[in-house]
């Protein structure tokens, strides 16, 4: 894949996170390594899954703003915004809406297989 098309894959990723289209998950490998996992959450593209679901339950409006991509080959390095808000829980919590945001940088890689478009690592 093209430096262009790796970055196209990573914008496609996080558009559909965005929208909350857990299919997104689909360019991942089945095996692909995240190096910082949630606790307890399994590893490759399920664990990945997962721990964007408990981050999704505890920040139900969590946003990602790309703000650059570099690409070379087949790693690609995203500069990124990523914000929410985690409201209150009716039970336990008092009203807080404390705001999380911060400013990441994420490397990923595809496969080195000219055919597959799908995430290995990041």
């Amino acid at each position: 894949m093209s430096t262009e098309e790796n970055k196209t894959l990573i914008r496609q990723f996080f558009a559909a996170l965005n929208r909350r289209d857990m299919t997104a998950f689909e360019l991942f490998a089945p095996q692909a390594v995240h190096h910082h996992p949630f606790p307890g959450t399994p590893p490759g593209r399920e664990g990945n899954k997962q721990g964007i679901l408990i981050l999704l339950a505890a920040f139900p409006d969590w946003h990602t703003t790309i703000e650059d991509l570099v690409a070379e080959g087949e790693k690609v390095v995203v500069r990124m915004t990523q914000q929410g808000t985690r409201p209150a829980h009716p039970l336990w919590d008092a009203p807080h809406g404390q705001t999380r945001d911060g400013r990441r940088n994420r490397d990923f890689s595809h496969e080195p297989r000219a055919d597959c478009r799908r995430m290995a690592d990041h």
